[in-house]
Formats: structure tokens, sequence, C-alpha cells
């Protein structure tokens, strides 16, 4: 029998607290939506669900009317208790689909039966797919919203087979038609229309001299249609994408692979930002700060894009280190604003470039749009200030550099848990039902210390910010072990008061603070206290002036960009798009020469030190994107240094 692990008296009296209360009612499940992406996997049909807060096995299983069994034998390997927020699970396809009201009272089935899922492909438009499946435009905009304002290469649409139109001698094929009225409604503009019908503006008013003047809501126009479709291979079977199927190779492939001394063509790398260069300077000015001596050195001007600018010396600065190591590559730079029609235009160049890395934007609608583009090319896609969006995860290609929420949640535990004997605390808000993230951290400090061996003797507890937490503080807190309490707060006025009570029972007890990346930006917080606690917190991104590496990158901006980069200070928090672009081009460039078209099989066996951080890209599902798990922990000690630990 296994013997249970024992827990102090007073973290049993706090966990029937907890049983006792309504403090889970945060973890309800929330209604689950059914997903409108299907996938075909290894000859099934899939319905592709992303776990969303809230979602339980229960909720998604009644709403796909599928059972436990089925989901787990279709997510071979995945954890599914507990589900993990932005995991992406195949649910089988039932044999029968709930019925869904309509406006009339009706209702209409989604299954297969009912409908044909057509992938869009280049060239294709709505009133292209009204003509092909012969059914009216108000049916597709019904079925799929979000079509009316264009549709993207890759989309997949649902054409509702019982609402097909028939033909009748009137109307012997739709393909005839030539020039057709459409009235004006409440938000159309004529950039719309065009797309919706495959023309340009010019077309539209070329037809319509009247509308040099504007549209009017209810005006009839004439819509000239003449489309040209001979160029579109039209699809023999119900477009439902197809899964990639990535290798596998393991790690002794890939050295063997990186070892292959091949010449190859100059990687080209497509570099997507927001300079906005056709706007001008701003009259502000901003500190210039000397990052090694902490003076300000001079006063510069700066303008929209200097992010954008900023990102694109660092890749300059990557791209002359790596010339001198014999790696070619050819650059082409883009000027995205945040258009994302001016990004679709640019998609064209790319088809004629064909880049080996797609790097940027910033704008999230220009980042989906690049993400379809790389998933259809299997271009390897980089969009630099990606955090915790799951869909964008769908795309195997994409790499997210900085780390998800939960993923720097579990490793920051696991490090404050490492050490034996310690009597964890945790300070926070008291109604964690209006406070997610604290509970979900509660939570995973609660199974990390669950897991620990019983031979080490440790103790858990949570108390709450108020005026009475110094006197639950001195109750707690234990005079033979190291206190560690953590300050899950974001408040400044809050950590401030936890911090100054903590310093003063000090004198007491043997305490060690960890705190959240965002302290760094406090202007208040009393930097002794700090250091006298030797305060850790963790942080994506942080730059240790300490290192060697720093120190010539510091002297090569001076040198090459006579300056240095922008917003540092001798903290190092925050992030820094110089080094960004550095770290980011410098990985996948020396990536890609090493593994060259086997990137994605072989890239989560790499591992680099960058600037800001270590670069450990891993997938959490065979067909999702990668995400860096690589994070610093910053310790703050009471010899005034400050220390960087990297952690995979």
């Amino acid at each position: 029998m296994t013997k249970k692990y024992p827990i102090l008296i007073g973290f049993s009296f706090f966990f029937l607290y907890l049983i006792q209360t309504p403090v889970y009612n945060q973890f309800e499940a929330s209604p689950v939506e059914k997903s409108d992406q299907k996938i075909l996997y290894q000859g099934k049909t899939y319905y592709l669900h992303t776990v969303k807060p809230g979602h339980t096995l229960y909720s998604i299983c009644k709403a796909y009317g599928v059972t436990r069994d089925e989901i787990a034998a279709a997510n071979p390997g995945v954890v599914l208790n507990p589900l993990s927020v932005g995991l992406a699970l195949k649910i089988p396809v039932a044999g029968s689909e709930n019925p869904v009201s309509t406006k009339n009272g009706g209702s209409i089935s989604h299954s297969d039966d009912n409908f044909i899922y057509h992938t869009v492909q280049p060239k294709e438009n709505a009133y292209y797919l009204h003509l092909k499946y012969n059914v009216s435009l108000e049916d597709i905009y019904k079925y799929n919203p979000g079509a009316e304002s264009g549709l993207q290469t890759g989309q997949i649409i649902r054409i509702p087979k019982q609402h097909q139109l028939e033909k009748t001698e009137s109307q012997p094929e739709l393909m005839q038609e030539r020039v057709i009225n459409y009235s004006v409604k409440q938000g159309d503009t004529l950039y719309r229309i065009a797309e919706t019908y495959g023309l340009t503006v010019e077309d539209i008013l070329n037809a319509n001299a009247d509308l040099r003047w504007g549209l009017k809501v209810g005006q009839i126009i004439q819509i000239p249609v003449t489309p040209d479709f001979s160029q579109l291979e039209l699809p023999t079977f119900d477009s439902i994408y197809r899964v990639t199927n990535f290798r596998g190779f393991n790690e002794y492939q890939c050295d063997s692979i990186a070892k292959l001394k091949i010449m190859r063509p100059a990687i080209k790398v497509a570099l997507l930002l927001p300079f906005y260069a056709n706007e001008i300077f701003t009259s502000d000015t901003l500190s210039n700060i000397d990052t090694l001596s902490g003076q300000i050195r001079v006063k510069q001007k700066i303008f929209k894009g200097r992010a954008a600018l900023e990102m694109y010396e660092g890749t300059l600065l990557a791209l002359d280190s790596l010339k001198k190591t014999n790696h070619s590559v050819s650059l082409f730079v883009y000027d995205t604003e945040a258009d994302s029609n001016k990004v679709r235009h640019i998609l064209r160049d790319l088809d004629v470039i064909e880049p080996d890395l797609i790097i940027g934007p910033f704008a999230p609608e220009n980042v989906r749009i690049l993400s379809v583009y790389s998933f259809e090319r299997k271009i390897p896609f980089v969009p630099p200030l990606v955090q915790d969006d799951s869909d964008l995860l769908s795309n195997p290609y994409l790499f997210k550099v900085i780390p998800s929420e939960l993923i720097m949640y579990r490793k920051y535990i696991e490090y404050i848990t490492s050490t034996p004997n310690q009597n964890f605390i945790l300070i926070t808000k008291k109604n964690l039902i209006l406070n997610r993230e604290a509970g979900e951290f509660r939570n995973m400090i609660f199974n990390q210390i669950s897991g620990i061996p019983e031979t080490d003797s440790v103790s858990f507890s949570v108390t709450y910010f108020g005026d009475s937490l110094q006197h639950n503080l001195s109750k707690l807190l234990m005079p033979d072990r190291t206190n560690s309490i953590v300050i899950f707060s974001s408040f400044e006025p809050e950590v401030i008061n936890a911090l100054s009570q903590l310093h003063f029972l000090q004198r007491e007890y043997p305490i060690r603070a960890f705190g959240l990346p965002v302290w760094q930006k406090f202007d208040n917080l009393r930097i002794d206290v700090v250091h006298e606690l030797q305060t850790t917190m963790y942080s994506p991104f942080f730059i240790d002036y300490s290192e060697h590496s720093v120190k010539e990158f510091i002297y090569k901006c001076r040198t090459e960009l006579h300056s240095e980069p922008y917003k540092t200070t001798s903290k190092g928090n925050g992030i820094n798009y110089t080094y960004l672009g550095y770290d980011i081009t410098m990985f996948f460039i020396q990536a890609i020469q090493s593994y060259e078209e086997n990137l994605c099989d072989c890239v989560q066996y790499r591992s680099d030190n960058q600037l800001l951080t270590n670069y450990y890209f891993r997938r959490t599902n065979p067909q999702q994107g990668f995400i860096n798990t690589g994070i610093n922990f910053v310790t703050f000690q009471t010899n005034y240094l400050i220390t960087k630990t990297r952690e995979p």
C-alpha cells in the first residue's frame, strides 16, 4: 500500500477550508462552442478543438456527442486530466449531429451530409463559390461569419448542400452572367464589394460613373461580372485540409544532418515590420541611457516605427556576424505599417522570392494572414510578439519566442520548490474567483508540492493582502526552515506593503521573496529591501550586463550603429527590439543552415543561449507550432549583485 504524503497540520486546516468554501466556482465549466475547423488525419475526419478557460473533458464530450474514451483514443499521449488551456484536441466526428435552430423555426444539421467543406484556393472569392456550388451569396455569408469581408487562401468554407439553387431554363448556366445588380448594404465599401466579386475598385467605378460621389445604402449598382476562372484549379474532392505529417527524426539523425557540410544557396529571409516609413518624426525626445554606466548619453527624436527600426538594426548586426562565419543570407525587407491590404500585396512578392524564413510582422491581424501563408507554403514563420494565441499555434510551422504564461508559471514553481524542507506561503488577493491567474498559480503550487518525495518535509499555506497581513504571516512563518514567500500581485502598492512586512519579520525568520516580472518596472520599490529579501523573479527576457556576449554586443552597436540599444537600463528589464532582432536572426539562420528543410523535425534538439534568454523550442502537440520554453530567473542578492539563472 502506498503511504500517503504527510502534510503539516496548518496546511490540512487550509485545505479543509478550501473544500468548505465556494472558491472553486472559478473552475465551473464554460459553454463549449463546436469548432468549425475539420481535419483529415490518417483517413479519418476530426474536429480540431482548442481548449479554452473553463472547458472540461465532460463539457467537450457533451458538445461533440462523443465519449471520453473516443477522445483519448484520438489523442494518444496527450494529458487529458487536467486539460491545459490552448491544447488542441482531435475530436472524432460523431455519427449524428445535434440540429441547430434556424430563424424560421426549423432546424439544420451541421453534419458532413449537409455541408461541403471547401478550402479556398488562390484567386477564389465568394462569388466564385456562388457560381461553382450554385448557392446564394447570402447562404455563404450566413454559414461562414466574416466571409463578407473577404476570403483568405487556405480558409475552410462551409457550403450548405440543401440550399443549393436549382437551375432553370431561364438560368441555364451561372457562369454566363455578365452584369448583375447589387443593392448597397450598411457597412459596404467599394473595396469590400470588389473583393467579393474578384474585381478591382476601378472596375466598379468604370461601370458606375455616379459612384465617384460615394456609396449610399440601398443604392443599386452594376457589377461587371466577367470572371476569368480558367486559371483556377477546381478541386475534385471536398477540401478538408490534410494535417502535415512530420518525420520525427531522433536526436542522432538530426546531429548527422547538421554535420553534413553541403554548400547551399543563400538563405532567403523575408522581414516584415511596421516601419511607417512615410510618417514624419515626432517632436518628443527620449533619453538614451548608457547601459554600462547608467549615464544619459544623448537625446534622440523618435518616430512611430521605432521598434521596427531597432529590430531591423538587430537583424543587420546578426547578418554581419553570420557573414564572418561563412553564412550566406539574402534579406528582403517590407514595410507592413498596420495595413492588412498591404500585407496581402506583399504575399505576391513572397511567391516570387520563395523565402526560407519569414520574420514579423507585429500587428495580430497581419500575423494571422502570414500564418495562413506560412502553413500553405510550409515556410518557418517567426512572429516576434505573439503571446498566448492558441489559434495561431495550429500552424505547425510557427515559432513562438515568448513563452506562454502557463509555461512560465510551471517552470517558476519548479524552481521555487526545487529546494527541500521549505515553508511555502502564497500571498494573493482574497477573491480568487475574480483573479483566475492567481487561482491557477495556487493550484499549480499545490500539485507540485503534492508530488515532492515523502522524505522532504514541506508545508504550504495561503494568506491575503489586507490590514491583517503581518498578523497572519507571523502565525504561518517558521523559525527553523526557509520561508519562501510568493507575492502574486502586479499592483505596486500591494507589493510594496507586503515586502515591507516581510522585511520587518525577517529579523526573526529566514525569509526569501518571490515575485512577478512586472515588478522590475515599479518606480518606488526600495532596492535595499528587494536585495535583503533575496527576491527572485522570473522573466521571459533579461539582459545581464555582466555577460561577455552582452558587452560585445553593446560594443558592436556603438561601432556599427553609433548608438546603443534603446530602452535598456542597468536592471536589464523589459523587451529590447535590437536584442530581439539579433537573437531571432542568429538562431534561425544557424538552425536552417544546419537542418535545411528538416528544421521542423530537428529544432527541438537545438538549444542556444541568446542575449535575452534561452531558445528551447518544443511542440505541445505533434500538429501544432513551436513554443519557446526557455526563461530566466533573476535574483537580487544580499551583496547587491543581480544574478540570472537560465532554465530550459
